[in-house]
């Protein structure tokens, strides 16, 4: 009996300390926050119960089986969240793979994802506070699918925080050591308090950094940490041991920095990209790359614009038969420093309606776009508010050959800016001036520099084609006008388009944020999708390449180049040529400038397209 009794109690003190371990193994005290790390003395413990999935901490309390949230610092944040809410733990818990999930994690399933991950690099996602409103404005967008979280609408190209965010807190090689990381990614959504607050009311200042803008600002130009502590509540140490140089910095749209300033162009919002951070940006112009071809192609990473509508990946948009039998669609406003270019295309529309084979029977709106440029074998990419545009990355959704008529512009993962990719085998570029002066303006123009009017993947010319036509007395047909675009397009061999095709045809999927689907119901980003496409693979790539060359090495290249002497600053898009006083109505004595009047009055003088008398003879 004796026995029995202290076997009884020995195996009860045995289970009541395996009880007490397992219970301690799911306490964690998260490194940031260690006393050892700075001298703020933070201390921050979460505990973690898998069996109702409840998480507590000392700042706040998630309750996600009632999606219930308080948040006692600060009054701003709503008391009650939406109960299709899918907030789950905060960033950096180590039982949480995911950050956003229904499904549990452990510490060996973290081990196993990092063994199979096909990435030679490591990234800890930074703890931030709940109650930023970088952080619940965007997680209320998902939820209610507002803001970026739209279908066809104008703020789903500017969504790729959302994107990088489901990518880096999902990602394979995600660290909970932050000693082991080779990068660091802070998981905010700037852009949608940007808009939140754009749209509000009242005097203050709308474009003003926000306070997470600001404490960036602060730490990237003065290297001054005080905010960063203040409003992120972590350590700014792994900043500090290499400036910033391993930190991830996503810039959600191309004409907006961290100051929002408006009205500004050229250079001007590329600028604080040539600090030590990584910056994931949306566009770099041709101009810039030239000027600082280490930071925008070694240090940055440029990104395409995200497309995020589901019945893009799920086929529907690809649905019925569509015949290419028409040589371009193209629709678009008019609007940007350089309007004049997508005035004129306007008006190539206008007389092309009269010529055979040219247009497709779609109209030229937005709603019906994706019809017009899966029934054409061309597709204009003109030059707007900025050199680049969503549309050069539609487009070649639905195989349709981008004409790039922006000098500026620049792809994405293309060789000008450290990638493998080769624009001239799935696109046309075009001086953008083509499209407002006749043949003959362009023929003198370009006819010592005959490369530089752009070349076919055979190795044809362009000014080869131009001048053709022009021996073929191609610039009216029947009376009508003829714009050059049309008559260079007319004249592109089968071959070349064949060739163009299939480069459309592969380099597609290597822009897209997401593969194609047909369980794709609803837009992914809502849903924190994993971004699967092949935009990510090409960004972890590049990102396993600049840990190979040294990130120390990258970024010290990067500030040499910054701070050299001569560099030139463009504050505006080049919209002209050197001006020719006999032909160009633009008389302007460098290409920055702006040229404030484009009422067609101006135009009628050099532009045929203009002038109703070439429009019926």
């Amino acid at each position: 009996m004796r026995i029995g009794f202290f076997s009884g109690v020995g195996l009860g003190i045995l289970l009541s300390t395996v009880i007490l371990l397992l219970y301690r193994s799911l306490t964690i005290t998260n490194p940031l926050y260690d006393s050892d790390n700075n001298n703020n003395n933070y201390s921050y413990s979460k505990d973690i119960t898998f069996e109702n999935a409840t998480i507590t901490d000392s700042k706040n309390y998630l309750n996600i089986n009632n999606k219930k949230s308080i948040h006692d610092t600060d009054s701003t944040m709503p008391k009650e969240v939406d109960k299709k809410s899918t907030f789950l733990s905060p960033i950096g818990s180590k039982n949480s793979v995911y950050l956003i999930s229904d499904k549990k994690h452990t510490n060996q399933q973290v081990i196993e994802k990092q063994s199979l991950c096909p990435y030679n690099f490591k990234i800890y996602v930074y703890d931030l506070p709940q109650h930023l409103k970088s952080i619940y404005l965007s997680e209320e967008a998902r939820v209610n699918k507002t803001l970026h979280i739209c279908q066809k609408c104008i703020l789903e190209q500017f969504s790729i925080e959302y994107i990088i965010y489901d990518f880096f807190t999902k990602f394979c090689g995600r660290t909970f050591d932050p000693d082991e990381a080779d990068f660091f990614y802070l998981p905010i959504i700037r852009d949608a308090e940007y808009r939140v607050t754009l749209d509000s009311k009242g005097p203050h200042n709308k474009r003003a950094p926000s306070s997470t803008e600001q404490a960036l600002l602060d730490i990237i130009e003065k290297n001054n940490d005080v905010k960063w502590l203040e409003v992120f509540n972590t350590t700014s140490k792994y900043w500090k041991q290499h400036k910033g140089s391993n930190h991830i910095i996503v810039m959600p749209a191309p004409v907006t920095n961290l100051r929002h300033e408006s009205s500004q162009r050229g250079f001007f919002h590329y600028m604080v990209h040539l600090y030590p951070p990584i910056f994931l940006a949306l566009e770099y112009s041709a101009s810039f790359v030239k000027e600082y071809p280490i930071c925008s192609s070694q240090k940055n990473i440029l990104m395409p614009y995200p497309t995020t509508d589901p019945d893009l990946f799920n086929g529907k948009l690809h649905g019925g038969v569509v015949k290419r039998d028409s040589l371009l669609y193209y629709a678009g406003g008019l609007h940007g420093d350089c309007i004049e270019i997508r005035r004129a295309m306007h008006h190539i529309l206008r007389n092309s309606s009269q010529l055979p084979g040219v247009l497709p029977d779609v109209r030229s709106i937005q709603a019906e776009r994706e019809h017009g440029f899966r029934a054409a074998t061309f597709c204009p990419v003109p030059v707007g508010d900025s050199p680049s545009s969503k549309r050069m990355y539609d487009v070649l959704n639905f195989g349709c050959i981008p004409v790039i008529l922006s000098d500026d512009l620049v792809y994405a993962f293309t060789s000008p800016v450290g990638g493998t990719i080769d624009e001239s085998i799935f696109a046309i570029r075009l001086p953008q001036a083509v499209v407002q002066f006749s043949s003959d303006v362009m023929l003198e123009r370009f006819k010592n520099k005959k490369e530089q009017f752009g070349r076919l993947p055979t190795g044809d010319l362009l000014y080869d084609l131009l001048a053709q036509a022009k021996s073929e007395n191609a610039e009216y047909y029947k009376g009508y006008y003829v714009n050059p675009l049309i008559q260079i397009l007319q004249r592109v061999s089968q071959q070349n388009i064949q060739i163009l095709r299939s480069g459309v045809e592969s380099v597609a999927p290597k822009f897209r944020y997401y593969k194609i689907t047909k369980n794709m119901t609803t837009i992914p980003t809502a849903n924190h999708v994993y971004p699967d496409g092949g935009a990510l693979d090409s960004l972890a790539a590049m990102l396993s390449l600049r840990k190979s060359q040294g990130l120390a090495k990258v970024s010290a290249s990067c500030q040499t180049e910054r701070f050299a002497t001569g560099h030139k600053y463009l504050g505006r898009f080049p919209c002209e040529y050197e001006p020719n006083p006999k032909n160009d109505f633009r008389k302007l004595s460098n290409t920055t400038e702006s040229y404030s009047d484009n009422s067609d009055s101006n135009l009628r003088q050099y532009w045929p397209i203009f002038n109703t008398s070439f429009l019926l003879k």
